[in-house]
């Protein structure tokens, strides 16, 4: 990828984040079970050393989510298929439907951004994001 194209995206990963995650916050989701969640439903099981990684938390940080997490019924424990002393986290479903939920609820927090692209651009924005998307995963 080259140096331009990396520095506009991570100039929007950070400006949609920021964005989202206020979104969030006024409508009463809270982001880091969001994010965990939805880390669950696209990457799951995972034990909470990997739900830990890839929030970017520390294990004590992630430990307190996933109580409060399996508190409320969004996830459980299931043994790993490769060692059965060790235990993942798995979205329930009433996780899933929190998760997605949400996701509406958060629908609207680019509504009302000033966006004023051609129907070329916005062509080419349609056929890119998917493909950005797939690629982070």
């Amino acid at each position: 990828m080259d140096e331009a194209l990396e520095t506009v995206l991570v100039r929007l990963a950070t400006g949609l984040q920021r964005r989202l995650a206020g979104h969030a916050r006024r409508q009463g989701i809270r982001w880091s079970a969001l994010m965990a969640l939805g880390d669950l439903r696209a990457h799951g099981p995972l034990s909470q050393r990997q739900l830990a990684e890839r929030e970017g938390v520390t294990p004590a940080t992630i430990s307190l989510l996933v109580r409060e997490l399996r508190a409320e019924g969004l996830v459980d424990e299931t043994a790993d298929p490769h060692d059965a002393r060790r235990r993942r986290l798995r979205l329930t479903r009433a996780g899933a439907g929190r998760l997605e939920h949400d996701l509406e609820r958060l629908s609207g927090a680019l509504a009302d951004l000033p966006l004023s692209f051609s129907g070329g651009e916005r062509r080419a924005l349609a056929a890119a994001l998917p493909v950005l998307l797939r690629e982070l995963g």
